[in-house]
């Protein structure tokens, strides 16, 4: 019995290595359409064949599909599949490889704006509490509602029982006193930006 299993074993894999020589057009096709490079033609032809052997494994001839449209179907996608997961990865990876009599180029990074920034942003954070302070009740007010609780100019203007221009002229005479306060408190203005 163990000698008639390795018969069919063979008959099969020979039939199997029959069928994929009927491929070869759309192997060749797959391998031409997906491979970029040398290395990625040669995964390709076997990653076909792996992929072919499974597709052969999983036919299920009751479905009443036909094998041939079966295997052109999904191998074409999914060597699709596998080509476009190597491309994702080939944009992912970087070469720490220098062409030959060229040097390394490291480039320099100065950290110094983004830590001048962030600096100025915190003296400018700390100094607004004793700045808002200063500034008139309407000032601040309207710097409180606009700023901290979102309020639209219409919103404030009702609130105030002002025009919305004066809403607005409030705000921006509150926030260029800010500026000038936090100037004169020697922190950098981050209400500048504003």
């Amino acid at each position: 019995m163990p000698h008639e299993d390795n018969r069919n074993f063979e008959r099969n894999v020979f039939n199997r290595d029959v069928l994929f020589a009927e491929f070869a057009p759309l192997v060749r096709r797959l391998i031409r359409q997906y491979g970029q490079d040398a290395e990625m033609r040669q995964d390709l032809e076997g990653e076909i064949y792996c992929r072919f052997c499974d597709l052969l494994d999983a036919y299920d001839p009751e479905r009443g599909v036909p094998l041939r449209p079966y295997l052109v179907r999904q191998l074409s996608a999914g060597i699709y599949t596998y080509a476009r997961q190597q491309w994702r990865l080939k944009r992912r990876e970087t070469t720490l490889e220098v062409p030959e009599g060229q040097k390394e180029i490291v480039p320099a990074l100065d950290p110094t704006p983004a830590w001048l920034t962030s600096l100025s942003q915190q003296m400018a954070a700390a100094s607004l509490p004793k700045a808002m302070s200063k500034l008139p009740a309407r000032q601040r007010n309207v710097v409180v509602w606009r700023y901290y609780q979102e309020r639209s100019f219409e919103e404030i203007a009702q609130r105030l029982n002002v025009q919305v221009a004066t809403a607005r002229s409030l705000l921006r005479h509150g926030l260029n006193n800010l500026r000038k306060q936090i100037r004169g408190e020697g922190g950098s203005s981050a209400l500048e930006q504003e």
